[in-house]
């Protein structure tokens, strides 16, 4: 019930992402402006109630019915979306990599919060250097990413409380005589775009097939020769 709840406040007044809220708004706002200010002409309502009960005729402008009725089909139509949406499985998505030293490996949580089977589907979306400029690697991006301890093209099914990990990169030893290794995204059925880069950002988009729902999760893989892999990966 928290859930539905939480849902139905913020689908009446956000949206899946920044831009669709702010079309939201911008649809909203000034449809209420206009409602209750400009259109200010009286409307006669009268109830079909004995005379002798002595009741006025009720009067209210017509801006105010107009935004009232649209209010009593709006905010309903978003409970029954949230009611919906909440009935079914719900993504969550860790926000720090776990390091998996024995497997030399960074990983990311994805869990189902929801009902019913989730199936997830995560991509490595983009790869920038220190200055900012695209990484140029041998892997045409976005590129699906693998899950671990499945074979490609596995995929999870998360039952409600069920966890899986994605890979997000393998790292390689250091060669003789090197103060560190190379590391390469764990993409799907790929072992290109490996990097000895310092510093690199790189974007993970998760998402819940069957829903609207997505999480994006923005890591920083840099050097560092006091972690357990020699390199560290930390939310960017």
């Amino acid at each position: 019930m928290r859930e539905f709840l939480h849902l139905w406040v913020r689908y009446v007044g956000t949206a899946n992402s920044a831009t669709g809220k702010g079309l939201k708004w911008a649809v909203l706002a000034p449809a209420a402006v206009l409602g209750v200010v400009i259109f200010d002409q009286p409307v006669l309502v009268s109830l079909p109630l004995p005379a002798a009960l002595g009741l006025p005729a009720l009067s209210w402008p017509i801006g105010r019915v107009v935004v009232a009725l649209a209010a009593l089909i709006y905010v309903p139509w978003m409970g029954g979306l949230a009611w919906a949406r909440s009935r079914g499985p719900r993504l969550w998505v860790d926000t720090q990599p776990i390091v998996d030293v024995q497997h030399s490996i960074f990983r990311l949580t994805v869990r189902n919060d929801g009902d019913h089977i989730l199936e997830p589907n995560a991509r490595l979306e983009w790869v920038k250097t220190a200055d900012g400029a695209a990484y140029r690697g041998n892997a045409q991006l976005p590129a699906t990413l693998e899950w671990t301890h499945l074979d490609p093209p596995g995929q999870p099914k998360l039952s409600r409380g069920d966890s899986w990990t994605v890979g997000l990169a393998y790292v390689g030893a250091p060669q003789v005589g090197a103060l560190k290794g190379s590391f390469t995204f764990a993409i799907e059925n790929y072992r290109g775009l490996s990097s000895t880069e310092d510093d690199l950002t790189f974007g993970v988009k998760v998402t819940a097939p069957g829903t609207r729902t997505q999480e994006t999760r923005v890591f920083r893989i840099v050097s560092d020769p006091q972690a357990p892999l020699r390199w560290r990966c930390e939310s960017a």
